[in-house]
């Protein structure tokens, strides 16, 4: 029998417990990055939040929503096909998301 992927937990976190943490980038192909947030290596968030800033480019092949969850903010980003998933959410919208914990030249980002 195959060994099978198990997926991680999606830890419920403050946005700013993301942004104020250390993002680890182990080495080796299939072992995910993450975030050390007190005890718990977050590499999947939970986070319930206020979508505050929309963007999408021309083309439609980006998605970047701006979240605040009162401690801090985020971007949520999607690409090509994924940008369907936040295409009909709005300036306002209180949003629940389980999201990827990304990190690009020194910025943390969410990918649904």
């Amino acid at each position: 029998m195959a060994d099978s992927q198990i997926r991680q937990t999606a830890y419920k976190v403050w946005i700013s417990d993301l942004i104020n943490g250390e993002y680890i980038k182990p080495e080796g192909e299939w072992t995910p990055s993450y975030v050390q947030v007190r005890d718990n290596k977050v590499s999947r968030a939970n986070i319930v939040a206020n979508v505050i800033m929309n963007y999408k480019n021309e083309d439609s092949t980006y998605i970047s929503l701006t979240l605040d969850d009162g401690s801090d903010n985020i971007a949520l980003k999607a690409w090509n096909e994924d940008i369907k998933i936040l295409d009909d959410i709005k300036i306002g919208d209180t949003i629940l998301t389980i999201a990827r914990v990304r990190e690009y030249n020194g910025s943390m980002y969410l990918v649904p």
